[in-house]
């Protein structure tokens, strides 16, 4: 398990673009070039050093590097280009790695493997689960009254290659202001954003994204989470990894299903939406998901 980012710097020397690393309008551990998007000749496009991202100030294009790529190359196929600059052990993320790898990581202490009664009704009558098969499948856990950060919340762990490495959690009464609340950062071996949910439970080729962990229940192997709609770089290139990718978002979010189809096209062979009629995949019946499931994969 790695973070990723990439060489901006080597990439734009290899293809002879000019860029700035200092300068009036140059931010910290940023660089500026010519905007290829609108032409910009006074070099208003800045670009983080690790590659995440870009920013023109002229006309307000901004995302992932993947999108700044695809403009540059005139192409959307560049996972070879991802692979050839990914750089993996910059300063940041050695000191990172080093300082996560000397601890144990585990889920908070409160946490048991016996539900309370609220867990039970919001799992079983709420959510419309069997609780047996999803502890057994997802290993939950459960914190009750007695827990302050976590009371009365589904504690639900995060594996990538088979190690735990974070954890996010799920209010079961109704009444929380936050219905999901994830492990800090500080506390992770890995900021959850870095990672997918059930990544290790899908096929080597295909999987089908959808926001949350309890879609991810709900539509079983296969099927992985990228908490959110929000989709970080690090989970693209995790993603980049299946050769096919179905995105099955709440219908309340196909423009951000469109924008991650847009992010993925050249990283991955085939990407396609599939639009729910209403609701989230969560609130789909288990014959209803298995029907998507066949008719997909």
């Amino acid at each position: 398990m790695s973070d990723f980012s990439f060489n901006i710097i080597e990439y734009l020397e290899d293809r002879d673009i000019s860029y700035k690393t200092e300068g009036k309008n140059v931010s910290n551990n940023w660089i500026e070039i010519t905007c290829p998007f609108c032409g910009d000749v006074s070099e208003h496009l800045g670009i983080s050093l690790n590659g995440y991202g870009f920013n023109c100030w002229s006309c307000g294009m901004k995302g992932f590097i993947t999108t700044l790529i695809k403009e540059l190359e005139h192409t959307w196929d560049i996972a070879t280009i991802l692979d050839e600059y990914k750089l993996e052990d910059n300063d940041s993320i050695k000191k990172k790695s080093t300082k996560r790898n000397n601890k144990t990581f585990n889920l908070p202490r409160e946490a048991c493997e016996k539900p309370s009664p609220n867990h039970k009704r919001y799992i079983e009558e709420v959510r419309n689960f069997n609780l047996n098969s999803i502890i057994k499948n997802f290993n939950i856990h459960f914190c009750d009254f007695l827990s302050k950060k976590w009371m009365n919340r589904v504690i639900i762990p995060v594996y990538q290659d088979k190690q735990l490495v974070s954890f996010t959690s799920r209010d079961v009464t109704g009444k929380a202001v936050s219905k999901y609340k994830h492990c800090p950062n500080e506390s992770s071996f890995t900021n959850i954003k870095h990672t997918l949910y059930n990544v290790d439970n899908c096929l080597k080729y295909c999987a089908i994204i959808v926001e949350g962990a309890i879609d991810v229940w709900r539509m079983g192997d296969d099927t992985l989470s990228t908490f959110g709609t929000q989709v970080t770089l690090q989970q693209i290139h995790l993603l980049r990894n299946f050769r096919r990718l179905f995105i099955l978002f709440d219908d309340t979010a196909q423009e951000n299903a469109e924008k991650l189809s847009h992010q993925l096209m050249g990283i991955t062979q085939e990407i396609k939406i599939i639009q729910l009629e209403k609701g989230d995949p969560a609130e789909l019946s288990r014959k209803e998901a298995q029907y998507i499931k066949k008719q997909i994969l």
